[in-house]
């Protein structure tokens, strides 16, 4: 096993490569999940490009920061805006945090594809035309409250609604498929979630890519290589970022196909999943 010394300085060290050895594939394949099934938060990050490669070290090493009541919702929304440095001084200061995101299975959605119902590709935030990067996480340790416009408790895990139509219960009763069956709210992906403080990398789940649709043949071609350039990229910052490449985390297209580190079409990682619970 591999180690990334912590005390590296990225920069100096951003040409060396870590090589993607078939033990390590297999080790981050075996985290294959259902990226539709309910319950995981997701959050769609900046487009991948050569700048957007610095963004995602940044997030998988430091975690999805939230942002101070200073910055732009729509900052954090496209992918935490904020640096390391700039929410240790919030934190220090015991200002509010927060992050955004959307939960599957409790969002309406703006987007339908026939047969292709899946949540993160018909999110308002995903769902657009063009290259978009979604993170996939798991919410263990931290507690839902009920819808609120008051200020998080500082230092605490919770998180809640953040969508406007449920933040008076009179008007609860007038809202129509705004619940799921247990009665937990449904808000808009464009609203979504806010969270507070931090989803530290240990509860990262995986990566989606959307690559831009080609309107040529040409463009199909030139897609088809830089799919395999940005996969590659990626696939070196998730290799890169966590304590040890075999904690990386694996990485799909909009469909739920694994792409990364291995080609595992959906319908064989749900296959393995009804196996695992029989």
């Amino acid at each position: 096993m591999s180690e990334r010394n912590p005390n590296e300085n990225p920069d100096e060290n951003e040409a060396l490569e870590v090589a993607l050895t078939p033990e390590i594939a297999e080790k981050i394949s075996e985290k294959a999940i259902d990226i539709n099934a309910k319950g995981y938060g997701y959050t769609v990050l900046n487009a991948f490009s050569d700048n957007g490669a610095r963004n995602l070290e940044s997030v998988l090493r430091n975690g999805l920061l939230g942002t101070g009541a200073d910055d732009y919702k729509e900052a954090s929304l496209l992918g935490g805006a904020a640096t390391k440095e700039s929410w240790v001084e919030h934190a220090r200061e015991g200002k509010e945090t927060n992050f955004y995101f959307n939960i599957t299975g409790r969002g309406g959605l703006t987007f339908q594809y026939p047969g292709e119902e899946l949540d993160v590709k018909n999110s308002e935030h995903f769902g657009y035309s063009g290259e978009k990067t979604a993170l996939i996480f798991d919410l263990s340790g931290f507690m839902e409250e009920e819808p609120s416009s008051k200020p998080f408790t500082p230092g605490t895990r919770k998180f809640r609604v953040d969508d406007p139509k449920f933040n008076d219960p009179e008007d609860w009763k007038y809202l129509t498929n705004a619940f799921d069956k247990e009665g937990l709210p449904k808000p808009s992906t464009k609203y979504g979630f806010i969270g507070s403080r931090r989803v530290p990398p240990r509860l990262f789940k995986a990566l989606v890519y959307k690559f831009r649709e080609p309107n040529k043949l040409m463009e199909v071609i030139r897609r088809n290589k830089l799919q395999q350039e940005i996969l590659k990229k990626m696939g070196q910052a998730v290799l890169s970022s966590f304590p040890t490449p075999e904690d990386g985390i694996p990485i799909y297209d909009e469909h739920g196909n694994m792409i990364w580190p291995k080609s595992i079409p959906r319908k064989e990682i749900l296959a393995r999943s009804e196996r695992s619970i029989k």
